[in-house]
């Protein structure tokens, strides 16, 4: 073979390299989405999971007590049979946690009906160290187009009852009308399964 072949050859191999490491780059971001996605799946299916899991749990409660998740609150009328999610937050670094009791998944299903939300931000990191114990929280109905709030000087109390399936938590206090200087009493027992 002649110098000039093999320095043409060379040549040829060496400016293939770039075209040869940009398919194995291209090929590598392929791997990357690939794995993206499978995290993705993944991600889901823990939601999934931890979705269905909540559903027994609901489902348990009711079918050992023979009671469903249910609320009643009396802002001048009373309102029955509605339901109830009682769910708590550990907040990270033992911050304390966030207690929540309302009776809709998101707010889209709130629209359109009977909504409340009871939020308690509170020291303690679980729903256990709650049990038999006052505290203060924030409470928002809304029945039509009325919204009744407590204002944040005038929080609403709650006690936590803790079941074996059902925790109870009572309210009391005093509710503001949006919009308007009107106040009422307010009153309400909230039953279900911890989530």
């Amino acid at each position: 073979m002649s110098p000039r072949f093999l320095e043409f050859k060379l040549h040829a191999t060496l400016s293939l390299l770039p075209v040869l490491f940009t398919s194995l780059l291209v090929g590598c971001g392929g791997e990357t989405d690939l794995l993206a996605e499978a995290k993705e799946k993944a991600a889901a299916a823990v939601t999934d999971i931890a979705d269905a899991a909540k559903e027994v749990a609901h489902q348990t409660a009711t079918d050992i007590t023979g009671a469903k998740p249910t609320a009643t609150v009396t802002i001048g009328q009373v309102y029955e049979e509605l339901e109830c999610r009682v769910l708590f937050h550990p907040l990270s670094d033992g911050r304390g946690g966030i207690l929540q009791v309302m009776n809709y998944q998101d707010e889209e299903g709130a629209e359109g009906k009977v909504a409340y939300l009871i939020h308690a931000p509170v020291s303690e990191t679980s729903f256990d160290e709650l049990a038999g114990r006052q505290i203060s929280g924030r409470f928002f109905f809304q029945s039509g187009d009325q919204v009744w709030y407590s204002p944040d000087d005038h929080p609403v109390q709650l006690t936590v009852q803790k079941g074996v399936l059902q925790q109870t938590i009572s309210l009391e206090g005093t509710l503001t009308l949006a919009n308007e200087n009107t106040t009422l009493a307010a009153s309400g027992t909230f039953t279900g399964p911890l989530e």
